[in-house]
């Protein structure tokens, strides 16, 4: 099990100003696929498993790299925004990297407190070597009475 580090505060204050201007601004993220529906920030953050999240901002990379060749011409290629929207790529990507950061987080909090309780029901079932003993006798005492 490896261990995944928990949000700093930063990251938490960074990851809900960026939640807050998605859905303030309803900013709908592109999709992966043509025709595909888009998706907002509340379908990212929680319809998405992690490795979805990775391929989707694999995508999210690509697309804040291309910069029409007109705008690169006169010299007006800035960085490339989301849905007319004031959500750079660039920031949408940092910002689904905690996203993912925090998903792994949790699934291992999760995985370490099952764990936690697999342990404590072992410790639970364990007797002592006196109640084992005590044990063993009653069952000895009862097959000699066959």
């Amino acid at each position: 099990m490896t261990k995944r580090e928990k949000l700093s505060k930063n990251e938490i204050q960074s990851l809900q100003e960026f939640v807050g201007k998605c859905v303030m601004e309803n900013v709908s993220f592109p999709p992966v696929q043509v025709g595909a529906n888009r998706a907002n920030i509340q379908e990212i953050m929680h319809n998405r498993s992690i490795e979805s999240l990775g391929t989707y901002n694999d995508f999210l990379e690509k697309q804040s790299g291309k910069t029409s060749r007109v705008d690169r011409i006169n010299g007006t290629d800035q960085e490339k925004k989301i849905d007319n929207s004031s959500v750079t790529y660039t920031e949408a990507v940092n910002n689904i990297d905690l996203i993912i950061k925090h998903k792994l987080y949790s699934e291992y909090k999760e995985k370490v407190s099952k764990r936690l309780k697999e342990i404590n029901e072992k410790l639970n079932d364990m007797q002592s070597p006196a109640e084992l003993k005590a044990k063993l006798k009653k069952e000895q005492k009862a097959l000699e009475s066959i």
